[in-house]
């Protein structure tokens, strides 16, 4: 059997086993960046065959008012929830940025904790992908990059693609310890970079009372879901022209490479690769 034969075996996998991460931090008095909330969708089935179903998973959780569920103790909890109470063996979690920011958060909370063995493949000083491997429960996902299979910001993929979700809108820098569980006017426009005055004028007549809680949340649940449905939509292209699961590789490149394998091996050649 030649490699890309067992390369296309290996692939066969259940495309509907994917979700999407994400973090939300802000700065301590010392400048480090702190995890306050966590967020995790994905998919399961429901029924059975052949009337299965998919239906998403979504969970968040947001660090507590005396602030000690906070930075790795918050994504360890995160985590531990996430294993302990759905059978997530075998799943791929994509988050955008996963190298340079959600990666590094995993890696410093995980590694706190015996129970967890960690795989990382680097690339470029960039964690490209971590494999995660829960001893006790004997569980194993993997965590990618979905900025390299889609090499621009999640707002405009969800936009390129057509996605009916849209990022939210955060005004990052106004969250502190101090402000995490802030409830009043809507923060001020210096806060909110991206929005013109008259975006921002808008947006303050809209809002009445701005909770800094339930906005972090609902900015997290519109990114994980937002990116997977443009994960949906680039895994299912994929998958139906090519018979090939994407959510395997981590980069465009090892997507090029394997869909050439498929295309141009040819046995009787004995290709040396």
């Amino acid at each position: 059997m030649r490699i890309y034969q067992l390369i296309w075996m290996v692939l066969r996998t259940e495309i509907w086993k994917f979700g999407a991460l994400d973090f939300e931090t802000h700065l301590n008095s010392e400048g480090k960046f702190i995890c306050r909330a966590a967020a995790i969708a994905f998919r399961v089935k429901e029924g059975k065959v052949p009337n299965v179903k998919l239906k998403k998973i979504y969970l968040d959780m947001y660090t507590d008012e005396d602030y000690k569920l906070v930075g790795d103790s918050l994504v360890l909890e995160f985590i531990e929830k996430l294993f302990n109470n759905y059978s997530v063996n075998g799943y791929t979690f994509c988050a955008h940025n996963l190298g340079k920011f959600d990666g590094l958060l995993l890696v410093s909370a995980l590694t706190k904790n015996l129970n967890y063995k960690l795989k990382g493949v680097w690339k470029e000083n960039k964690l490209i992908k971590l494999v995660v491997i829960n001893q006790k429960l004997k569980s194993k996902t993997i965590f990618r990059d979905s900025l390299n299979l889609v090499n621009t910001s999640l707002e405009n993929a969800l936009n390129s693609f057509g996605c009916d979700i849209n990022k939210g809108i955060l005004p990052y820098e106004f969250y502190n310890k101090s402000t995490l569980h802030y409830k009043g006017k809507l923060p001020n426009w210096n806060f909110y970079k991206k929005l013109s005055i008259y975006e921002y004028s808008n947006l303050l007549s809209n809002t009445k009372v701005f909770d800094a809680k339930l906005e972090c949340l609902s900015y997290l649940k519109k990114d994980v879901l937002g990116l997977i449905e443009l994960i949906d939509k680039i895994s299912g292209y994929f998958y139906n022209k090519f018979n090939y699961n994407i959510t395997d590789r981590s980069t465009i490149p090892g997507v090029g490479n394997d869909n050439w394998g498929q295309k141009e091996y040819n046995q009787e050649m004995d290709l040396k690769l």
